[in-house]
């Protein structure tokens, strides 16, 4: 048969453009060539090409592209290829481009494997070559989308959220209506427009809105020529190729995909769509459809193989109903992107059979049917997030993998998880993924149990912030929190295995030459056995540290480990448990190691996210004395009940806190020293010394030199408030209140027996203290006279005025004093402006200060009054008479008191003398 090699630019169908000057001949046989430097637009109707050679060697190929082979975008083409089409070392191939992609109107059909009996015979192929391209885009149309409403069994139309570019002809896949993978089934659209559609036929089984539905077409469709016998797409660059381009959109795959092939060698050919590189530009698969209706395809997407770069595939539409086929696969270290993908039907929606290494995959989004939604059997370093998972025998078959799941909703009819491979150590993490009840099974079904080390971690199961899970074959490991003693969560450890030692391990940090604490508790109960109690060992760094718990079931065994690592890195913590029965229990507690145990409280110890133990200094007194001073916590109400200080409310919570029934209740306090401290409960008593709660921060105003039985007032200057005014029962004055801003604060305090006191001072932040004592009153001791029994005088607020109303016209001027001395005791009167304005020198005279208030006499009853007995002035030397008032008789001139005698005055100008027995007063004016 003959080769037609291009000479020039040019048509498919142009003689120009071929070296003989004739275009090659539709039939099998001819072997085609597409020189370097030439375009060669393919503009057949339906023509079969190839010398139904393949190889890796590039020349054995039926179609060999050095230059660009471009498809139509003005006429309809379907290229049949009998034998491989292979893209050179800088060959195009262009089936559309994201810029100029196949129009509407038009399709671009490729067929792979034509005329061939064998699998995997012949396909579209590039294997380890250096640049060029492989393009391929259609019209852009929604690929999947979702049922608006619930459609019933027997429906012959569906309304969907989006289906832009939808046609008459298109081939629709609609989603299981349970776990099952096939319960999906597959329908062709018959008339209708957006967004309702009629069906060539009806819907068997009713499916609720939100499910799924994708379109299968394209007017860019590569499919095998016979389904029976089905072709690959694979394209691996060179490993240090760094300029190899794959861009597809829009594109169906159909019929592609076969576990034996060409050249097994080049492994993305082995699989139906792979498109690969080692440092090239990552490729992209975006909104395609890769699917088969016939049993033999095997195989959908593949791909991977040393990829540097992160190779994006995008909202693919998957549906295979081989009892083999498998959505996506990934190789040797693929750094794939799976977005928004949804696998309809497969027997595994994602797998991994060879070594990934430290490259990293990630799933994001979409929906998953399968027998198991991911089957991984070697090291591959996977995230998911986010997707929907439905499947009948376990979401994940793991190796090796290492897999971290997030926000996933896992819809399994087993386990969630199982072995493939025997012995395996197969790890991953699931945060915040709802699960179907089955999927949460204490059980792990298969009959390849993993490796004793391997785990799988459930954090926040089902929107459960306190629901965490480690579970492997031989046991089922659960946060409890119903029993535990110093920890918000026990690990509560189930055997799965009778009457063998099945561990659980975690790490702890060691730093060389810093000597740790470890502190915790062990327990197991009576169906346990007591045979082999549990026990808890240290290794690693040089360190070697064990506790075997007593054998007393139902009891809390507590351990303390000290050592000091040789070096530094991780030390394995191993709980070595052995149950004579798989509904045994046994329990770790006190041990933080995440996310197991994520609080521990030991009293004495800083509360940090770290195994090893620190000394909190802020602590003074035992747990037990913490514990028996007189403060009440109650958590419900979030209220402290307290009468002692700062530092013992502090203490006292701390140790309230440590004690089991406390364990789960919120860290409501801190202190940076123990002097004082900060709450979000609030307090109710008395507590010497600064601290903030709900309502802020809370200060102490003392004055520890004022004596009992004194009337207390103290009052904000500035802003005018009074805040306290009371009568102390004992020595010494401590009053709280809370502090927002700095304020100037007056004390004021009188007693019968003491001269009244007045001071003020600036609150801030750190209280207030008033140094200031009383000095005895001894001239109203001296006197004797009761203030409180005194009833003629009463004061006139209003007018600064002392009332006088004496029934028999005379009083003295010690009886206005004594009043006055008790009035200041009074509420009213220590807070009015009479406090502290009259003072006495002596028991004979008696001055009022007009500078703190001008306090004047007024006689408001009829008869004249006469105040006698000593002498009354103002500091000023003005009168002491209202002018209102009515007559007023006083002693004028100063008096002078001699021992054991009454006090006289003496008018101006005389003099006088009186001698008594006791002594004499002598008054001079």
């Amino acid at each position: 048969m003959a080769t037609y090699t291009s000479t020039a630019t040019g048509l498919w169908s142009a003689g120009a453009t071929w070296v003989s000057g004739v275009k090659p001949p539709s039939a099998a046989g001819h072997k085609i060539v597409i020189a370097a430097g030439h375009t060669v637009t393919y503009d057949e109707a339906d023509g079969t090409y190839g010398d139904n050679t393949s190889s890796t060697t590039v020349a054995n190929n039926g179609i060999v592209v050095h230059g660009t082979l471009k498809a139509s975008r003005a006429t309809s083409t379907i290229l049949r290829c009998a034998g491989t089409l292979y893209r050179a070392a800088g060959g195009v191939i262009d089936w559309g481009t994201s810029a100029d992609p196949i129009p509407g109107g038009v399709t671009a059909t490729v067929y792979l494997n034509h005329g061939s009996t064998t699998a995997g015979q012949h396909g579209l192929h590039s294997y380890l070559q250096t640049g060029g391209a492989f393009y391929a885009c259609g019209v852009e149309r929604t690929r999947n989308t979702r049922l608006s409403s619930s459609t019933a069994a027997g429906a012959t139309s569906i309304t969907v959220d989006d289906s832009d570019n939808w046609a008459v002809g298109d081939i629709l896949v609609i989603a299981p209506y349970n776990r099952d993978p096939t319960t999906a089934v597959t329908v062709t659209i018959s008339g209708g427009s957006a967004p309702t559609w009629t069906l060539s036929g009806p819907i068997a089984v009713a499916r609720n809105s939100g499910t799924r539905v994708g379109n299968l077409t394209s007017n860019v469709t590569f499919a095998s020529a016979n389904s029976s016998y089905p072709a690959n797409v694979g394209m691996l660059a060179a490993t240090t190729d760094t300029t190899t381009t794959y861009d597809v959109r829009n594109v169906a795959f159909s019929d592609l995909g076969s576990a034996t092939g060409w050249a097994t060698v080049a492994r993305p050919a082995t699989w139906g769509v792979g498109l690969s590189g080692y440092r090239c530009p990552a490729a992209i698969l975006k909104s395609c459809a890769v699917y088969s209706t016939a049993a033999t395809p095997n195989r959908a997407l593949g791909g991977g193989y040393g990829s540097f770069n992160q190779h994006l595939y995008e909202d693919i539409a998957i549906y295979g109903v081989s009892a083999s086929y498998v959505g996506m696969h990934w190789g040797d270290g693929a750094k794939h992107q799976l977005k928004n993908c949804v696998c309809y039907r497969a027997v595994q929606g994602f797998s991994s059979t060879y070594e990934q290494g430290v490259a990293g995959g990630l799933v994001y989004g979409g929906e998953y049917w399968g027998s198991q939604a991911f089957a991984i059997t070697t090291s591959i370093a996977l995230t998911v997030d986010g997707p929907a998972l439905h499947n009948t025998s376990g979401a994940f078959s793991i190796g090796y993998g290492r897999v971290t799941i997030i926000g996933a909703d896992i819809d399994s009819a087993s386990c969630v998880w199982r072995a493939v491979v025997a012995a395996s150590a197969g790890n991953f993490v699931a945060y915040d993924c709802t699960y179907s009840a089955e999927a949460l099974g204490t059980s792990m079904s298969g009959t390849n149990p993993h490796a004793d080390s391997s785990d799988w971690t459930v954090v926040g199961a089902n929107g459960d912030d306190e629901d965490f899970r480690r579970i492997n074959y031989y046991r089922y490991a659960i946060a409890d929190t119903a029993t535990r003693k110093r920890s918000a969560y026990a690990v509560k450890i189930q055997p799965k295995v009778a009457n063998t030692a099945i561990t659980y391990t975690f790490t702890l940090t060691a730093v060389s030459g810093v000597a740790q604490t470890i502190k915790g508790s062990l327990r197991f109960d009576s169906t346990y056995g007591t045979a082999t109690p549990p026990s808890i060992a240290l290794s690693g760094q040089g360190v070697t540290a064990s506790f075997t718990a007593p054998a007393t079931a139902d009891a809390w065994h507590d351990f303390t480990l000290t050592f000091t690592p040789t070096s530094t890195g991780d030390i394995t913590a191993t709980v070595t448990v052995q149950s004579t029965s798989t509904s045994g229990f046994a329990w770790l507690d006190g041990v933080y190691h995440y996310p197991m145990t994520q609080s521990v409280r030991h009293y004495g110890y800083q509360w940090l996210p770290q195994a090893a133990q620190i000394v909190d200094t802020r602590l003074t007194l035992s747990e037990s004395a913490a514990l028996a001073l007189p403060v009440a916590v109650d958590h419900d109400a979030e209220t402290i009940t307290v009468s002692a200080t700062a530092r013992e409310v502090f203490e006292h919570c701390i140790a309230d806190l440590c004690q089991t029934a406390n364990q789960g209740k919120a860290v409501h306090i801190s202190s940076a020293t123990g002097d004082t401290f900060t709450t979000t409960y609030t307090v109710i008593g008395t507590v010497v010394g600064p601290y903030t709660d709900a309502a802020g921060l809370h200060v102490s105003i003392s004055a520890a030199a004022i004596v009992s039985g004194t009337r207390v007032q103290l009052y904000n200057v500035t802003d005018s408030t009074e805040i306290y005014n009371g009568v102390l029962a004992s020595t010494g004055l401590t009053y709280a209140t809370t502090w927002a801003a700095d304020k100037t604060i007056r004390l004021r305090a009188d007693h019968p027996d003491y001269l009244p006191l007045e001071a003020t001072g600036i609150l801030t932040a750190s209280g207030l203290t008033f140094l200031s004592e009383q000095a005895e009153d001894t001239v109203y001791i001296g006197n004797g006279i009761d203030g409180s029994t005194v009833t003629e005088f009463s004061a006139d607020g209003l007018n600064i005025q002392v009332d006088v109303d004496d029934p028999d016209g005379y009083t003295l001027v010690q009886r206005l004093y004594a009043w006055m001395q008790y009035y200041q005791t009074t509420s009213t009167g220590i807070a009015s402006a009479f406090f502290g304005a009259m003072s006495a020198s002596d028991s004979a005279n008696y001055t009022i200060d007009q500078d703190k208030a001008d306090i004047l006499m007024d006689n408001v009853s009829a008869s004249p009054l006469m105040i006698v007995g000593g002498y009354l002035t103002r500091r000023d030397g003005t009168t002491v008479i209202a002018a209102t008032s009515g007559s007023i008789q006083m002693d004028p001139g100063r008096a002078y008191v001699a021992p054991g005698g009454a006090a006289i005055t003496v008018p101006e100008g005389e003099r006088v003398i009186t001698m008594a027995s006791s002594g004499a007063h002598y008054a001079r004016g």
